[in-house]
């Protein structure tokens, strides 16, 4: 919970927050200087930025619909395909910037003693066809992205359980942490698909911050009691929301869900410095005993770190509500 950006309440006051992102995505039209010199040239005319931004803008309706049934997922769809058009804008501006500076380093003459060989200068037409080649490129690059964007977002498979030939320590691994050493550890070739698509997931998701009080995430907790391997890994997700309480200290709420032998438990978090309560939703009554045990555990390790375990507790959903 110490993790950038929040600080876990250390903040005596809090940062003011940022500023909600909506997706309509528009090209950076720079209208800073109209006037074309010597040093400073537009790679496109802005009547061409204006139609290839409405080109890409009306692409809006064709969205894949599997992006569009989950928030998540279209908040991605949106972060990426704003950054996407940003750089394929920036390369074109810097090849035409490129050859313009090339076109310079020629030697100075007088332009009226030059003759002109038909088609040198482009026509109308040409113009327009370079534009509308333009277009399609970032058109098809849009379409790209929406295909790997909907490849990830499918589920790779029903169980949320892997086995590796390695575990951690502590047993929580983030995604943001799995690599190629860890993909190499998979038991089975089925087992590294499913990592590596659940890891391609996080990256694509948690990347996308539009809101520093509002974070996601994932990966693998290790399960208790395992002496050799094939060590079993399931799958956690988790998200932190931190909003501003009493005399403006931050508190933090995070939710980490999971399965354990194939039933959902949910870990509840709730934090302002210097306390902490936790509990705990399982509908598995065996899981109960060994949560309610996990209180004298963890209480002096988090007080080594400035955290007072207020409340420990586990539940049923019915219970809950």
């Amino acid at each position: 919970m110490d993790n950038s950006p929040i600080s876990s309440g250390r903040l005596d006051r809090a940062p003011a927050p940022t500023q909600e992102v909506r997706p309509a995505p528009r090209l950076p039209l720079d209208r800073t200087d109209q006037r074309t010199t010597e040093g400073s040239v537009r790679a496109l005319p802005e009547a061409a930025l204006v139609a290839l931004d409405e080109e890409l803008f009306s692409l809006e309706q064709h969205i894949p619909y599997r992006l569009l049934q989950n928030p998540i997922w279209l908040k991605a769809e949106w972060a990426w395909k704003a950054l996407l058009v940003q750089h394929l804008f920036t390369s074109h501006s810097a090849v035409s910037n490129t050859h313009l500076e090339q076109q310079r380093t020629l030697p100075s003459v007088d332009e009226e003693n030059i003759p002109v060989e038909d088609g040198a200068i482009m026509s109308g037409e040409a113009v327009a066809a370079s534009q509308s080649e333009q277009v399609n490129h970032f058109e098809r690059a849009v379409q790209a992205l929406w295909g790997i964007l909907s490849d990830a977002s499918e589920s790779s498979s029903t169980t949320k359980e892997v086995s590796l030939q390695m575990q951690t320590d502590p047993p929580l691994l983030p995604f943001a942490s799995v690599g190629n050493e860890v993909f190499a550890q998979a038991h089975s070739a089925a087992d590294r698909r499913r990592i590596e698509h659940w890891t391609l997931q996080d990256r694509l998701t948690a990347a996308v911050m539009d809101n520093a009080y509002e974070r996601r995430g994932a990966g693998l907790f290790f399960l208790p009691g395992q002496d050799k391997p094939p060590y079993r890994a399931v799958k956690w997700e988790a998200e932190r929301r931190t909003r501003i309480g009493h005399a403006g200290k931050l508190v933090h709420r995070i939710q980490i869900d999971l399965e354990v032998n194939g039933s959902p438990v949910t870990c509840l978090i709730t934090a302002q410095r210097p306390q902490m309560f936790v509990h705990f939703t399982s509908d598995n009554l065996s899981i109960h005993q060994y949560l309610a045990d996990g209180r004298q555990a963890l209480q002096k390790p988090l007080a080594q770190h400035g955290w007072e375990l207020a409340g420990w507790s586990v539940s049923t959903h019915e219970e809950v509500f």
